[in-house]
């Protein structure tokens, strides 16, 4: 294989990297969507340090290396986590508020009084 065909399929292959990992987090993004609760289980800190390092990639590519691939797959990684970073925080406040919908219909429930019962 010629250099230049390597560094063509190495190229292709890291922006593609960008999609793939698009892929990947939609079935993530899916069960949220499905289950808020799920929110709850998933780590808050993990999502918010991922947006901030492809943050990085996104700012490293645009002001020192330039190169349309990187930029794609910094954007890319910025905006899948950052979408992730939202479920998480929009799925824990719908979660909340399902709790408390539901604990609102507990405390419309009469309870019939029990008869007292004599303790041995």
């Amino acid at each position: 294989m010629d250099g230049n065909l390597i560094f063509a399929l190495l190229t292709l292959a890291y922006g593609a990297t960008g999609f793939i990992s698009l892929a990947g987090y939609v079935p993530q993004f899916r069960a949220f969507l499905k289950n808020p609760r799920a929110c709850n289980d998933s780590p808050l800190l993990m999502w918010g340090l991922w947006t901030f390092q492809g943050s990085i990639v996104l700012v490293y590519a645009v002001v020192v290396n330039g190169d349309p691939m990187v930029i794609l797959s910094g954007a890319l990684s910025t905006a899948v986590n950052g979408g992730g970073f939202a479920f998480v925080v929009w799925g824990r406040e719908k979660a909340k508020t399902l709790r408390t919908r539901a604990g609102d219909r507990e405390a419309k429930v009469v309870r019939l009084p029990v008869k007292n019962r004599k303790m041995a």
